[in-house]
């Protein structure tokens, strides 16, 4: 279901031109008279859209706060900027605001970014385009999202009325999360007729590991040879060494999640938060090396207890799959993940889970639609 937040802009935008007069004029020269400030009433409505929200999936608020706005006006032509604005809405919830601001009439197009920390030293439309955002940017309750409008005329008003007689420009804007969400629904464990049918099995750990850590304000990768621009490298050491704005987005560990292991789902509920990356695991140079790019991968940290036909249990596995392309402002879905066999005994090199020890079923949403693809693996 698409929902929008509207933040009414009023921008108050002003012109002032003054033309003074050259030294040595004649007496029938006259001096053009000074024109009087002209007022331009623009509102901008920001439209965000979700679904699922939180990190257990409990509301759709989270993912569609605005907690902070900037918005930036740029000459159309020249691309130079003439005034931007930040508004931080103190944590509060709202789905209508107001600011104003002064620029220059005529052609302009429009920016906003939602919930980034205040962007400054930006002359020109190419350099806010470039700008790089962090995932550490981001919170499950402050997502990073942008947007524009290149075709907004701004009109000079006559001022001989008052603002509120006068026409007033409407501006939409759609503004989109950078990252995506992945999301983990249900896990299905069915050791039955293997030596693992009396085994005990608890989720104790989940995390996603390979996770791009950049991108650019108008969705724009960087160059992802550069294991700078990583986290949470190869490994689970590398995910429990991030830093704490990174694990919050990426891992949900420990935990203790029993699943019955006679084939019924046991309901699992957690998303995690990245930034895009095209990056599949075919394309990957050496997947149990450290090289970049690779793909991001799901890891299910499992316990094994009871008794096999070896003895009791008492030893952990882990499963680890590839997510297809990541995209900006799309929604994963793990719908279906289903479990018959023992994962690796360590996490401590990119192999992926082989085949036939796990397989899943990933619904891919665009947050702002709801047109899904369908992944199987």
């Amino acid at each position: 279901m698409k929902k929008k937040h509207f933040i009414s802009i009023v921008a108050l935008l002003t012109a002032i031109w003054a033309v003074s007069c050259n030294k040595n004029h004649s007496d029938s020269d006259s001096l053009p008279e000074q024109q009087e400030a002209s007022y331009g009433n623009v509102r901008i409505s920001l439209n965000t859209s979700g679904e699922q929200a939180t990190k257990v999936l409990s509301s759709s608020a989270a993912e569609t706060r605005i907690n902070s706005v900037q918005v930036f006006i740029f000459n159309k032509a020249s691309g130079k900027r003439e005034t931007d604005r930040f508004e931080n809405l103190s944590g509060t919830v709202s789905d209508s605001y107001s600011m104003t601001l002064t620029s220059l009439t005529g052609e302009k197009v429009v920016w906003a970014v939602v919930n980034s920390p205040r962007i400054t030293n930006v002359a020109t439309l190419d350099a806010l385009k470039q700008k790089v955002s962090d995932l550490g940017e981001n919170t499950v309750e402050n997502l990073l999202m942008s947007g524009f409008n290149e075709n907004v005329l701004v009109r000079e008003t006559n001022s001989n009325v008052s603002s509120q007689q006068n026409v007033v420009t409407d501006a939409s804007i759609d503004v989109f999360r950078l990252g995506a969400r992945i999301s983990l629904n249900a896990v299905t464990v069915d050791f039955s007729n293997t030596d693992l049918e009396n085994a005990t099995f608890t989720v104790t750990g989940l995390y996603l590991k390979n996770v791009v850590g950049k991108v650019r304000l108008d969705g724009s990768g960087i160059d992802l040879t550069q294991a700078a621009n990583w986290y949470n490298m190869t490994n689970q050491a590398a995910v429990t060494s991030a830093p704490a704005a990174i694990q919050a987005l990426t891992k949900d560990m420990p935990l203790s999640v029993n699943c019955n292991s006679s084939g019924t789902a046991t309901a699992i509920g957690y998303s995690w938060y990245v930034y895009p990356n095209a990056t599949t695991s075919g394309q990957d140079t050496n997947a149990a090396g450290t090289s970049v790019p690779r793909g991001t991968r799901l890891v299910i940290k499992a316990h094994l207890g009871g008794t096999s036909v070896g003895g009791a249990l008492n030893e952990d596995t882990y499963y680890v799959f590839t997510i297809p392309e990541i995209k900006r402002n799309n929604a994963y879905n793990i719908t279906s993940l289903k479990i018959t066999m023992r994962g690796k005994p360590d996490d401590n090199t990119d192999e992926p889970t082989n085949s036939g020890q796990l397989s899943a079923t990933i619904t891919v949403q665009d947050w702002d639609s709801n047109e899904t693809l369908t992944y199987e693996f």
